[in-house]
């Protein structure tokens, strides 16, 4: 699918995010991993990329899908997931027992939420918002893009 330049930087991100939940599955999968590794990794991803993102979004495409039915249900799905996550990352993050489940709800949660995003839900955007709100949203996302460095030690998935 072809992604329209002015939310070139959330996909960006959310390949960012896919790199993030891979690497959390795998790391779940390891008999001998220290779950406080991918504790920490989580919460590293969480502050680092992930609630940037999610109150870039929050800021920008709120008041297009709030425009049509369609667009609502799309905001209600993206705010409710933003919200679980927000929830995940407070157990993960407090909790002393069952944060591996909670790390795998995080991980397979945001998989699904970029997909969704992607597939759904910036494809509605680009079919739905015009030409120059999308380049106001674009504006606004290129200047607030943080680039981040996706390399990370140790490398408890491998």
């Amino acid at each position: 699918m072809k992604r329209d330049k002015n939310l070139e930087t959330l996909s960006w991100e959310h390949h960012n995010g896919l790199v993030a939940a891979f690497r959390l599955k795998r790391g779940l999968k390891k008999k001998d991993v220290d779950i406080s590794l991918l504790r920490q990794y989580t919460l590293d991803v969480w502050n680092d990329e992930l609630e940037h993102h999610f109150r870039q979004e929050e800021e920008v495409l709120v008041e297009p899908l709030r425009s049509e039915k369609a667009g609502r249900e799309l905001l209600d799905r993206m705010l409710s997931d933003h919200e679980r996550f927000r929830e995940l990352i407070t157990v993960i993050d407090t909790e002393k027992d069952g944060v591996a489940e909670s790390i795998a709800e995080f991980a397979d949660l945001l998989e699904r939420h970029v997909r969704f995003e992607e597939r759904q839900l910036f494809e509605w955007l680009q079919d739905n918002t015009s030409a120059d709100q999308l380049a106001a949203i674009g504006k606004f996302l290129h200047e607030q893009h943080r680039p981040v460095d996706k390399c990370y030690t140790p490398e408890f998935w491998k």
